[in-house]
């Protein structure tokens, strides 16, 4: 069986608001939605603070606020299809839901809402849109008076004035669901007008491909709409007579705002009217709209202008899909009951670009402003004032960010940024610089054009001017230039193009290279698994430290640093600044095997090969007390915990002390080996931990030790070369070991020791060195860092729920390490490398550290590491959109990177209208090269319309070439060679080499090439043509059941082929196949109970195939979130204990989720399963959703029920339960629900502490 887990979750910002006093009385916060979660952040004057966070089971399509008078601050957060909800959320100590509202379509084949999708408010009514034609309908209202009573009464009365105040207002439920059919079925926004829950402001495509916007009141009794004005077409809405030709100037038509796609809502205007503002892709319109006594005037429409234009393009850029006209025969009460008017009030060109964001920044009936963000970043503000008949209109360019999927005003001139396929920011607005004087005489009619002054000879032609009798006079500032700074960097990942893993000499995996974001924030990142330093001071000078202790006399603000070299001792300062201390000869002239403060932190206790001593003086050299060794029997070992010292002998020989007034001996006695490591502990009754070099492990007494007669004793297969005893937060004991091969090794000594310490047994590979245990001190938020492990890599062991977990750093070459607190450095890291000391603090546990090298327009599609080169090959396509002219710019080549620092190497440009399709390593006739396959496009439309950015546009190129470049270093000076290339009749989609061979997807065909020698070039020696769409191909290694390996092809409109390649001839001589439509979008090997593959489809799911006779289905598992790649590797160093699990695989999601798959041991596997199928039945999720129904895979029309996984992301919860919970887990309703394990013995009843160390094994990978 497998197990699937998140090692980051999904890191796009997709909506943010603001919510008054939402958490915190009198404290506005920002509630965020991710992907797969909200977050809440308090806005204060130091910055936004995490409050809390709540998941979600599902995709977030929708966030908007409720504000209900006696109602708690609420939030609705909108889930979509599969299992689509509406939820209502407070804050009552943590984010809670007070009600769950299921969203399902009327009947299964009704599809997908395709440009609008999301969720309305206007007090107690919502308006929800998720599918075409219909919109959902739903009313909420108070709760009953008795049980907002009921829960202030449970609460307590603990609670301070503030929190009662809060618990005694009411929460909000939901009362009622129906659905309204519109004939609508291209709704492209649809918003409630400020103050009125009944009436909204529809925009949509109708089915003359006319763009329009209708005021419309929503009837709850009768399920409908009514309309109250004519609609308004708003790319003509004065009926300006314009030609017919296609070749329109939109500047010109009064207040058209073509190809329109937001609505949003102002608020109040003069004479009681209500403004909204209609955005488009090149200008935004302010319009007004109020009820009228006398009868409304008719809308005029533009025959032909919303049909030419282009649609929306998506946040990712490039062109976006052309709107489809509406068919459906529904319809809404179109009785003009109020007569209500629709007029515009002003116009301004903000240049091309997709809005993707508004937000209005103030309000009043005079006057207002609001700030808009486009898909390429671009960030501008628009305000107005009425004065009398005329309006003053400015517009300031702000500069350019991240492309937002909200603009989120904060305070104080600040805005949070928040972007899907960048990083969201909090950006700081300054004040405008004008670029020219305001004309005093320069009144324009509303229909004049409002494209920039400055602005000549570009573009579209400034419009002419026109008149219309009673409407506002424009008057027109100068275009301002405004300045933001950026204040916060919030990190995403997404959109995830491609990733790589690189690995390091030693083989492992050192990190991955990210091929992410889009428009103007594409990016590369280094994505490392583990601890995350941020390095504020560097020493160097002091070479060859080979153990560190810090010593922190009691009430000390001056911490010291006692250093140990081979062969002396010296005594360090490090305020004010680091500098070494002049102590006495006989502490410093020998190394110091062990030291520690004792009697109160007022006496230096140090162990060195000659002997033990305690110093009341390090300066003068005066010694309290003193044991010295002899010449031929020195110290090898030995520890000082608090006033327990032992310290072990090269003859076998073990001695402890108390240090109370003076060495007073406590212990002598020997052991059969020479000692290698040892600890102390001090317990009830004090423990010692012995190591030997014949590799065994015991735990004595002191009485014991005397006798020779240990608790415990273990045999590992390379001897401990540190020991280190930790008490956890619970009370509950361990000792860990550092083995001689890197491994790490910790037992549990808390129910009571064993014959054979193997209770609680982990195991798990630091390194290849010896793994030296150093104990450290350090809070870490949730997380107690208590020692680190130094073999290659620096490693640091930290405590997380009550239980010890591992955590690996990039650092290497570290050879000692403290923790010291200092006045000017605050709590610090100390690292001894070979060249010094490094003080450091602590950022992150746990976690992914994120390096990005920022590409701004040119978009990595492919990354490949070419590792004996040390080098990385990426695809990229570099793309600008002149916000003038609407003109995009398209080039593609290939980039030669180091694969660690990223620096670009080398270039290599492809020929115009061709773009990368693959990126491979390949070695042919044992020489490595790079094999590149490209697009070509027949016309610059067709390349427009294919969006160089997204490979999987390019199945209609009808060309192509297969290019094998040679990445060549001179001196240090890189270059690429085009060793030779071939055209091809359509894309090439991927290449793979089998059997020497180089294979290429080529849409319907996979051909099988040979390099022939000199002259080189590449010949095809057969092909297979009985494909759809060829786009994967993987190399299924050789198995029991075959001999040699086979090329496997992933089909972009089916699934999977498996290919028989001659290895002599490479003549392809048979195929086996999998007709299902799956739709490949990933793919690669797994082990699942056999060799396989699995791959990721078209509808979100992960599926395996075992390769045995022939294709066996295997498992399933519904991701709901699309998979960009496949990778074999690991996040986390490789387990060593393979019986619990082996991670085979890394994936990435669009959303920037990255994830691991791997093969569970068989008692593991049993464990699991029965925990997952009990979590399911007693464990709901948001909503009261079941974890099954949520992770169901298949399609809408033909679901399939998860199968085959473990849902690490799921049964990971386990640990986090309460006591009572977890116990009922376990135990089922009856014993056949029991939760089991397998040993030796056969099936076995498992208890909490076997799960939780399945769970923390597994979790260690991800």
């Amino acid at each position: 069986m497998l197990y699937i887990a998140s090692a980051l979750t999904p890191t796009a910002i997709s909506h943010a608001v603001q919510v008054q006093d939402f958490i915190t009385p009198g404290v506005n916060c920002l509630v965020i939605a991710k992907p797969d979660r909200i977050e809440a952040w308090d806005i204060t004057a130091s910055g936004l603070e995490f409050r809390a966070e709540l998941g979600i089971w599902g995709t977030i399509v929708g966030l908007t606020t409720v504000s209900v008078p006696d109602a708690m601050p609420h939030i609705l957060v909108l889930a979509g299809p599969p299992n689509a909800q509406l939820h209502l959320v407070t804050f009552s100590g943590k984010l809670v839901i007070t009600s769950t509202q299921p969203l399902t379509a009327p009947t299964p084949n009704l599809r997908r809402q395709e440009f609008f999708t999301g969720v309305v408010s206007n007090s107690t009514s919502v308006i929800v849109s998720l599918w075409t034609g219909l919109l959902a309908h739903i009313e909420m209202e108070l709760e009953k008076s008795k049980d907002a009573k009921r829960r202030t009464s449970i609460a307590g009365s603990d609670m301070d004035l503030d929190e009662v105040a809060r618990r005694q207002a009411r929460r909000l439920v939901f009362k009622s669901s129906s659905n309204i059919n519109i004939r609508e079925h291209n709704l492209l926004d649809i918003a409630f007008i400020p103050g009125d829950q009944t009436v909204l402001t529809f925009l949509w495509m109708s089915e003359q491909n006319k763009l329009q916007i209708q005021p419309r009141q929503l009837s709850a009794a009768s399920h409908s709409f009514t309309e109250l004005a004519v609609p308004t077409d708003v790319v003509n809405p004065l009926d300006f007579p314009i030609s017919e030709s296609q070749d329109i100037d939109f500047n010109a038509i009064p207040f058209s705002v073509p190809a329109a796609r937001n609505v949003l809502a102002i608020g109040n205007g003069p004479t009681n009217a209500k403004l909204f503002l209609v955005i488009g892709d090149e200008h935004a319109a302010l319009y007004a709209i109020s009820p009228a006594l006398g009868p409304s005037v008719k809308s005029a429409t533009s025959p032909r202008a919303s049909a030419i234009r282009r649609s929306p393009q998506s946040e990712t850029g490039g062109i976006g899909k052309k709107r489809k006209s509406s068919t459906s025969g529904r319809s809404v009460t179109t009785d003009v009951d109020n007569n209500w008017t629709v007029k515009p009030v002003w116009r301004m060109r903000q240049g091309f670009g997709t809005v993707l964001a508004s937000t209005v920044l103030e309000n009043h009936t005079s006057g207002g402003s609001v700030l808009l963000g486009d898909q390429c970043g671009r960030l501008t503000a628009i305000g107005w004032e009425f004065e009398g008949e005329t309006v003053r209109v400015g517009m300031t360019d702000m500069g350019i960010v991240s492309p937002p999927t909200a603009l989120t005003y904060l305070d104080n001139g600040n805005v949070f940024v928040s972007s899907a396929c960048g990083d969201s920011l909090i950006v700081s607005l300054a004040p405008a610089e004008t670029k020219g004087d305001v004309k005093e005489d320069d009144t324009v009619s509303p229909s004049a054009s409002s494209a920039p002054k400055n602005i000549h000879g570009k573009g579209k032609e400034r419009a002419q001017e026109y008149f219309d009798a009673g409407a506002w006079t424009i008057f027109r500032e100068a275009e301002s230039e405004g300045e933001i700074s950026v204040r916060e960097r919030w990190m995403n990942i997404a959109p995830v193009k491609d990733f790589a893993v690189v690995e390091g000499e030693d083989g492992r995996v050192s990190h991955l290279v990210v091929a992410s974001g889009s428009s103007n924030t594409n990016s590369l990142r280094i994505v490392r698994s583990g601890v995350g330093f941020e390095d504020v001071l560097n020493v160097e000078g002091i070479p060859g430290v080979e153990r560190m202790w810090t010593l922190a006399p009691a009430g000390s603000q001056s911490p010291t640093l006692l250093v140990s070299f081979a062969e002396s001792t010296a005594v360090l300062n490090l305020e004010p600044e680091v500098s070494a201390i002049s102590a006495a000869d006989s502490i410093v002239s020998s190394p110091t095997i062990a030291a520690g403060l004792v009697k109160g932190d007022t006496i230096l206790a140090q162990i060195t090969p000659l002997g033990v001593q305690l110093w009341s003086d390090i300066v003068g050299g005066t010694s309290v007390s003193t044991f010295l060794a002899t010449a031929d029997n020195n110290i090898v070992a030995g520890a000082v915990r608090k006033n327990l010292i032992v310290a072990a002998f090269r003859d076998g020989s073990i001695k402890a002390w108390c240090a109370a007034i003076s060495l007073e001996l406590l212990l002598d006695a020997r052991v059969p080996r020479e000692v290698a490591a040892v600890d102390i502990y001090l317990g009830d009754e004090p423990l010692v931990a012995v190591s030997d070099w014949g590799q065994e492990i015991q735990v004595y007494t002191l009485k014991g030790l005397s006798s020779n007669t240990p608790l415990a004793a273990t045999k590992e297969a390379a001897y401990a070369s540190s020991l280190l005893f930790n008490n956890l937060s619970s009370g509950a004991l361990q000792l860990l070991a550092g083995l001689s091969d890197g491994s790490l090794v910790s037992y549990d000594l808390d129910a009571g020791l064993e014959s054979q310490l193997q209770k609680g047994r982990v195991h798990s590979s630091l390194g290849t060195r010896p793994l030296q245990l150093t104990p450290l001190a350090l809070d870490a938020g949730e997380e107690t860092v208590f020692a680190a492990g130094i073999s290659e890599r620096l490693s640091i062991i930290f405590e997380s729920r009550g239980h010890a977990e591992v955590s690996s750093s990039g650092k290497k070459d570290v050879v000692a390490a403290a923790t010291v607190t200092t006045s000017t450095l605050g709590n610090c890291v100390v690292l001894a490398t070979p060249e010094g000391l490094c003080f450091s603090h602590l950022t992150s546990l746990k976690k992914l550290q994120v390096q990005t090298l920022d590409l701004y327009n040119t978009s990595p599609l492919r990354v490949a590491p070419v590792p004996d080169l040390k080098v990385m090959a990426v695809g990229t396509v570099t793309r600008t959109l002149d916000a003038e002219t609407g003109e995009v710019l398209q080039a593609s080549g290939i980039e030669l990177r180091n694969h660690t620092t990223l620096d670009l190497l080398a270039d290599f440009q492809l020929e115009e209208r061709e773009a990368v399709t693959s990126v491979n390593p390949v070695l042919l006739n044992g020489k490595r090269y790079i094999a590149v396959g490209t697009a070509i496009f027949g016309s610059d439309e067709l390349a427009d319309e294919a969006r160089l950015d997204d490979v999987a546009s390019f199945i209609d190129a009808e060309k192509g070439r297969l290019l094998l470049l040679e990445a060549i270093d001179v001196d240090g000076k890189w270059s690429f060679q085009l060793v030779t290339s071939v055209d091809t009749t359509a894309a090439v989609f991927d290449t793979a080499v089998v059997h020497g061979f180089l294979a290429a997807a080529m849409s319907t065909k996979v051909s099988i090439l040979r390099l022939d020698p000199p002259p080189t070039s590449l010949s095809e020696v057969s092909k297979w043509t009985f494909g759809f769409e060829a786009h994967y191909l993987n190399t299924a290694p050789a198995s029991k059941m075959h001999d040699s390996e086979r090329l496997v092809v992933g089909d972009a409109m089916r699934s999977i082929v498996v290919l028989d390649v001659d290895e002599e001839s490479g003549e392809i001589r048979s195929d086996q196949h999998d007709m299902s439509t799956h739709s490949v979008r990933a793919l690669a090997d797994v082990v699942d109970g056999g060799p396989g593959v699995i791959i990721a489809n078209d509808h979100a799911n992960l599926l395996t195939f075992r390769l045995n006779d022939g294709i066996e289905p295997a498992a399933t598992f519904g991701l709901h979130e699309s998979v960009a790649r496949l990778r074999p590797g690991s996040l986390a160093p490789a387990s060593s204990s393979p019986e619990v699990l082996r991670p085979d695989l890394i994936f990435a999601t669009a959303n920037g989720r990255l994830g691991m798959v791997g093969e569970l041991g068989t008692s593991a596997t049993r464990t699991l399963d029965d925990l997952q199928r009990n979590m399911n039945k007693y464990h709901k999720g948001p909503g009261g959703l079941d974890w099954r129904a949520f992770r169901r895979g298949g399609n809408a029309k033909v679901p399939k029920e998860t199968a085959g996984f473990i849902d690490g992301d799921f049964v990971q919860r386990f640990a986090d339960l309460d006591t009572a919970t977890a116990d009922k887990l376990l135990r089922g309703s009856t014993a056949v629900e029991s939760v089991y394990k397998v040993t030796e013995h056969g099936k076995e009843t498992a208890t909490f502490p076997d799960v939780v160390r399945i769970l923390e094994a597994a979790a260690g990978m991800h």
